[in-house]
């Protein structure tokens, strides 16, 4: 299946699906399958879906093959019931798809919440089992941690905006993100209209149980970008944790932090997040 249209961003992906333990899985491929190739896998954010990727996707596409995976609960793919979404679960599915799609020593990509669970992915954390062999990691603003209390807000205006007309959400999008290119429009009310309330609820309570993320961040040994949005506009890193995080990141990993990027670094800063992706997967 295709699901491109001419002239759009995100022209050329193909719609896939992979039976993984936890049920069937939907994901969307950019780019050819070829041996001399990178394999990148991106990940979404909470109420988001593979369609958040509907311009990375593309723009990686010509150097990499590119796979977007609806993770659990989201787009297309199987939604366990509430409960049943902490990070461990979520990196399971990933660890799951990697072997499925032969994307083992795959650059990971994740955003906010799929960064969370791409980090846990890579480290093995809250498993017994080994992490997945991953070439390196890039980290597009995730959370210090899963927090009900700490996301009350974020999570008040996820529901709230899952729950409006499209015209409506389309006209809020428009005047806060008036920066953004119509296809990130697009993918973002595309992710809210397969979102689950209640699964929004329930992967950040869910995910609280991993506590601080800093931690993880000292036990990487994969080369790692770690990428910081503006926190006046909307980023998830206090300059405390910050300053934090670079204390404690070993020598394999890079921090960048671009001043005019919302939490959405993807959508509202595209160029300059495609020219960091594409430099740190040619180091």
């Amino acid at each position: 299946m295709t699901g491109a249209h001419a002239g759009r961003a995100d022209f050329g992906w193909r719609a896939r699906f992979a039976d993984l333990p936890a049920g069937r899985f939907s994901y969307r491929v950019w780019g050819e399958d070829r041996d001399d190739r990178m394999r990148v896998v991106l990940l979404h954010a909470n109420a988001g879906s593979a369609a958040s990727w509907s311009r990375v996707g593309p723009a990686l596409g010509d150097r990499y093959q590119v796979f977007a995976l609806d993770l659990r609960g989201h787009g297309a793919s199987v939604r366990p019931p509430t409960g049943r979404y902490s990070l461990r679960e979520a990196a399971d599915d990933v660890v799951s798809f990697l072997a499925a799609v032969g994307a083992e020593g795959a650059m990971l990509v994740g955003h906010s919440w799929g960064a969370a669970v791409a980090l846990v992915t890579v480290t093995g954390a809250e498993s017994g089992q080994l992490p997945p062999a991953v070439s390196r990691l890039v980290l597009e603003d995730p959370p210090v941690m899963m927090s009900p209390r700490l996301q009350r807000e974020q999570i008040n205006r996820l529901i709230r905006a899952i729950a409006l007309p499209e015209d409506e959400l389309r006209e809020i999008l428009a005047v806060f993100n008036a920066d953004w290119h119509t296809d990130d429009v697009d993918s973002l009310v595309e992710g809210f209209r397969h979102a689950d309330p209640a699964i929004v609820e329930s992967l950040v309570r869910d995910g609280s149980r991993t506590g601080s993320l800093l931690p993880l961040l000292g036990q990487l040994t994969v080369p790692t970008l770690l990428i910081r949005a503006n926190p006046l506009r909307g980023g998830l890193w206090s300059d405390e944790d910050w300053a934090h995080a670079r204390r404690i990141l070993p020598a394999c990993c890079t921090t960048i932090e671009l001043h005019n990027a919302s939490h959405d670094v993807h959508r509202s800063q595209f160029n300059q997040f495609i020219q960091a992706v594409r430099e740190f997967a040619a180091i």
